[in-house]
């Protein structure tokens, strides 16, 4: 049964204050081994809706600002302000302080490369995974996040990602022609599932840290299909590029 009065906002301080936030924690970490020298940040709906289309950009661009105010890296990696049934989410910080602007697009299924600014950019800069779960999971609806790490193919991903994803129907996987290194489900409180995280090995050096599957979490990998994951419609693709041309991918998909 779902935990009555459970929220997105209760999930994530679950989460991140959990075990499996330790794991992200050690993900953001392994991405500061070098200091990026560009950080792409591309947008997709899945929809030519413009009603749906506005609805999602304000949600995405609100949940990435209401991240700032939760994570708080300025105190500490360990620092999340969590939530409870008698506390409310607290207020996004001011879009003047920070968010996201638009730089470009594509159409089709709509592609947004979209650009981080003020306190969303230090954020995406620090602590790029724990702020892409967080908002994966203050969306509501269940999402998926993968990551590949050091990938050193495809340096079109990285400098011209509109055309890229387009191409390949959003996929990194597909442009990669990669399975993630690591993956991390979140499902909505109605199954009362929890949290599912899933590894894949990596053979590039420095080696990310090793993730366990979560223990007693009643799902496995081979059981979640796509379409129960998708709902959404949103899908948000975060590129990291080094000095040395290697690159961070994470990918949302919601």
């Amino acid at each position: 049964m779902p935990i009555e009065g459970d929220s997105p906002y209760e999930r994530l301080g679950r989460l991140l204050l959990g075990k499996e936030g330790e794991r992200i924690r050690s993900l953001d970490d392994y991405m500061q081994r070098e200091t990026p020298t560009k950080i792409v940040t591309v947008l997709t709906i899945d929809s030519s809706n413009l009603l749906r289309i506005g609805s999602i950009i304000t949600d995405t661009d609100r949940e990435f600002r209401r991240a700032v105010v939760i994570i708080r890296p300025e105190l500490g990696a360990k620092h999340i302000a969590s939530g409870s049934d008698k506390v409310p989410p607290p207020r996004p910080v001011h879009p003047v302080y920070g968010g996201l602007s638009v730089r470009d697009a594509s159409s089709g299924s709509l592609h947004l490369l979209v650009e981080a600014y003020g306190d969303v950019l230090t954020l995406l800069l620090s602590r790029p995974m724990t702020a892409l779960v967080a908002v994966a999971t203050l969306g509501s609806a269940a999402a998926s996040v993968r990551a590949w790490f050091n990938r050193r193919s495809n340096a079109h991903l990285g400098e011209q990602p509109l055309d890229t994803l387009t191409g390949a129907g959003g996929d990194v996987g597909r442009v990669l022609q990669e399975t993630p290194d690591e993956q991390i489900t979140i499902l909505p409180p109605e199954g009362d599932l929890g949290f599912y995280t899933v590894r894949q090995d990596v053979e590039a050096p420095p080696e990310p840290p090793v993730m366990s599957p979560q223990e007693d979490s009643g799902v496995h990998g081979s059981e979640l299909q796509v379409s129960d994951l998708y709902a959404r419609g949103r899908q948000i693709t975060h590129i990291r590029i080094y000095p040395d041309g290697t690159q961070d991918i994470i990918q949302v998909k919601s």
